[in-house]
């Protein structure tokens, strides 16, 4: 008889299997629908977009379809060819967050309407409430009948985002549905909204629309109102400052074609005269964005210069000035006049440098049709103490010649931005794709020692200067303290070919001089400018990257 006390052996256990950081990553549900959100999602994207990302792999299944269900886009078609009964039950409506309402897209097309019946039947399943409670996004690009009346029944008294572009408030066939129905009801459909915008792009926002309706959104936080040619009135700028107390972001469009032309602004600095407590307009307000549309005027508006006719809480909140030029300044392409133009920023560098809190500069085209600044004015521009942000989104910069120090306007530049101790640091630097005096690539190294603190730059260079091509090519040393990260180059080179070496070369360069640099790239413009090189930029930015990697564990540390 065998002993009961005696212990059997033991088994040796089977050895652990370690995951790697992929399949830990992959295992992770929680982690993977964070990833997926931060993917950009264009408004116009199709409802099926995530769904591809599902089909990759079994272990996105969960999380891509997840985040295809919180934003879809309601189109005519797509509602047609699912049964929008058949939409709510697969859904999962609990699931939605945002929700794009592109009507129409086939201009206006009656082959497909929704039934009154679907819509009071859908109505009555929900009981009268939202059948996408947790919707919290609407992006509205374009209505139509089926949308508009989709429109009640969809969202919940917690939405918070409204979003109004396009042809939606410009479209006169679409205009009924937003101005008689949509916007005056928004109080009423969405009154915990915070953030609203009314964009009617280049068109104009109708002259049905009021804006009374505004000051019963109490508990607004963001207000954009973005259209050249919309009149807004003194007191329904006033009415709205004194009716939203929670207002933190304010954004308008102050400029119209014919009011520019003609030396006066829409949004005028003494408006504000009227009222008894200037602290009482906008209380809550941080940030005010402008944006100035210009056309044909030479100058800018003398209001521009004397905002202190304006309350010093308001001006103080100014954080961001646009200045947009229509084609209408620059006229027909083939005659512009490159050497008649930069004189038009003259004046601005003056207007902003009284506005206290002023940190985002932009001057864009739109479209692009080939204006010029002047060095000057850029000279200028860089100069304003309390910029944090300037960006130059115009074709060419006119910068004097100097045959014997070519470089000489970009140190000039980098000495205005960063030689004065104790400015705000200038982190965004946008200059034109392209120069009169090109400047060779060495002169970067005059940024990397000199621009303290820039971390976006964007520069013309033309790279057939300097001479790249050599086999005893000297690698410049280390520069430590250079805090770029990110740079884009608009290449002016002449000849279309590089060689291997110059490759290399270029490659070694911009590492040596930039060692924190994290993303180079080539400047694409709608000017044309850079289609010419890009393979051969993008050749050298994957050597620069690998340069630094083979090169990490022998590079001195940073002090």
């Amino acid at each position: 008889m065998s002993d009961p006390t005696a212990t059997t052996p033991a088994v040796p256990a089977a050895p652990k299997m370690t995951a790697t950081p992929q399949q830990l990553v992959f295992a992770d549900q929680d982690l993977l629908p964070i990833i997926l959100s931060i993917l950009d999602l264009d408004l116009g994207r199709q409802p099926s977009w995530f769904l591809n990302i599902a089909l990759v792999s079994s272990v996105f299944k969960d999380a891509a379809l997840d985040e295809d269900w919180m934003r879809i886009s309601m189109v005519p078609s797509y509602v047609q060819s699912s049964a929008l009964k058949q939409i709510i039950d697969l859904l999962t409506a609990n699931r939605v967050e945002e929700i794009i309402l592109l009507g129409d897209t086939r201009v206006f097309s009656q082959s497909f309407a929704l039934s009154a019946h679907l819509i009071a039947m859908l109505a009555k399943r929900f009981k009268g409430g939202p059948f996408l409670p947790n919707l919290r996004s609407v992006f509205i690009q374009s209505l139509d009948a089926t949308a508009s009346a989709l429109y009640p029944i969809m969202v919940p008294s917690l939405l918070e985002t409204v979003d109004f572009h396009g042809t939606s408030l410009s479209s006169l066939f679409q205009v009924s549905y937003a101005y008689r129905s949509l916007i005056p009801n928004l109080p009423l459909d969405a009154p915990n909204l915070k953030n609203l915008v009314l964009d009617g792009g280049a068109g104009t926002i109708s002259s049905q629309l009021s804006l009374a309706f505004l000051s019963e959104l109490k508990c607004l936080e963001s207000l954009a109102i973005l259209s050249p040619g919309t009149n807004l009135s003194n007191d329904a700028i006033i009415k709205i400052g004194q009716a939203l107390p929670c207002l933190e972001t304010l954004t308008l469009n102050i400029g119209t074609p014919l009011a520019i032309s003609c030396e006066a602004g829409l949004f005028n600095p003494c408006l504000f005269r009227s009222v008894p407590n200037a602290k009482a307009l906008f209380p809550a307000l941080e940030t005010l964005h402008l944006k100035v549309t210009r056309t044909g005027s030479a100058v800018f508006p003398p209001w521009f210069g004397h905002c202190s006719t304006c309350p010093p809480s308001l001006v103080g909140c100014l954080k961001t000035l646009t200045v947009q030029l229509l084609p209408q300044l620059i006229g027909n392409k083939d005659n512009i006049a490159f050497n008649a133009l930069p004189t038009q920023f003259a004046r601005l560098a003056d207007c902003v440098s009284g506005i206290p809190g002023l940190e985002i500069l932009e001057i864009t085209e739109s479209p692009p049709r080939g204006v010029g600044i002047a060095f000057a004015d850029v000279l200028a521009l860089v100069r304003v103490q309390t910029l944090q942000q300037l960006t130059i989104n115009v074709l060419k910069l006119h910068a004097s010649s100097n045959t014997e120090e070519p470089q000489t306007w970009l140190h000039q530049l980098i000495d205005a931005a960063y030689g004065k101790p104790g400015r705000p640091t200038l982190s965004t630097l946008t200059l034109p794709p392209s120069s009169t005096s090109p400047v060779g690539l060495r002169c970067l190294k005059y940024v990397a020692l000199h621009a303290r603190g820039i971390e976006n730059l964007t520069v013309p260079i033309d790279s057939s200067l300097d001479s790249f091509t050599r086999t005893d090519f000297k690698v410049p040393g280390f520069i430590p303290t250079s805090t770029l990260r990110h740079l884009t180059i608009g290449d002016t080179r002449a000849t279309k070919s590089f060689t291997l070496m110059e490759h290399r070369n270029i490659a070694h360069f911009i590492d040596r001089i930039f060692p924190n640099l994290e993303t180079m790239k080539l400047y694409r413009g709608g000017h044309g400018v850079g289609d010419e090189h890009v393979e051969n930029w993008a050749f050298i930015e994957q050597t620069r990257k690998d340069l630094k990697l083979t090169s990490q564990i022998f590079r001195p540390p940073q002090v």
